[in-house]
């Protein structure tokens, strides 16, 4: 029939009714719902109003970037802004394009005009206050009263940094190095002067004032004219700021060695003596 209801069918649905604590609950706590639903919306539209700008400012800078290289801008301007954005590295290093630099290049050269200016000039070579040194050679040469040249023993020179060493005689002629050819330079240098002469000058590091002397078996002494006994050689030593080979400084030397070239006590006669033959 339609007007019976089944109230076995319905009797296990829930019941909406005032006395029901689901529905009262749910009445109970939407308006809690419905603020936060409100709150979530206001603190959504803040972060906009807050975003939205910055979004704004930041797609702004594309369309000037754009109007900086458009076309229609004139030629001069579009130079100027390539050049004030990325400087080319043929620019950069030029100092006429820049006036500080310019400005700063004028003390620069005055300074260094000042400086050469003041740099003080170097000295001439001379000597030495400290004459200090040793000289080991021989003050009495023996020879063959018949030799026409000697050659003088090894010789030991210890004291000074620089050194100049004057030979003179009168009636000999002095030979270094390369014998019976005149010698100057040495590795480069000019260490000698009047070699293959009677007036010898060597200047140099005493080291090598010592090594010219002892070369090739010593210094050579030829005699001008006749035998080479008793000539006399004049050796002066002097202590010097840096080599040179002057002369007028041998006179002031205080170390000077006078070599003396004695003949051996050899006789020339021709003696005869007596034979007996045993018959």
């Amino acid at each position: 029939m339609l007007g019976t209801v089944n109230r076995d069918k319905w009797s296990d649905r829930p019941r909406f009714t005032g006395a029901n604590p689901s529905r009262s609950h749910l009445f109970v706590h939407r308006p809690s719902v419905f603020a936060k639903r409100i709150g979530a919306l206001i603190i959504t539209g803040v972060l906009l109003t807050i975003v939205a700008p910055v979004l704004a400012d930041e797609n702004s800078v594309a369309p000037i970037e754009e109007e900086v290289i458009a076309p229609s801008e004139s030629p001069a301007s579009s130079d100027t802004s390539t050049v004030s954005e990325s400087p080319s590295p043929s620019e950069a290093p030029i100092p006429s394009s820049s006036p500080s630099a310019q400005g700063s290049s004028s003390p620069s050269q005055s300074f260094d005009t000042e400086t050469a200016s003041a740099s003080p000039t170097p000295r001439p070579p001379e000597p030495i206050a400290n004459q200090g040194m040793r000289i080991d050679m021989p003050s009495i040469l023996p020879v063959d009263p018949r030799a026409l040249s000697r050659n003088l023993p090894a010789i030991n020179i210890s004291g000074p940094d620089y050194l100049l060493a004057c030979m003179n005689s009168s009636n000999l002629i002095f030979d270094i190095y390369r014998k019976n050819s005149p010698d100057s330079n040495f590795n480069g240098e000019q260490l000698a002067l009047g070699d293959f002469s009677q007036s010898l000058l060597i200047s140099g590091t005493s080291a090598q004032v010592e090594a010219i002397i002892n070369s090739y078996n010593g210094l050579r002494m030829a005699s001008v004219r006749g035998s080479i006994s008793r000539a006399v050689a004049t050796f002066a030593f002097v202590a010097v700021s840096q080599p040179v080979l002057d002369a007028s400084m041998c006179s002031r030397s205080v170390n000077t060695r006078t070599l003396y070239l004695r003949p051996l006590d050899l006789g020339l006669e021709l003696k005869k003596n007596g034979l007996t033959l045993k018959k």
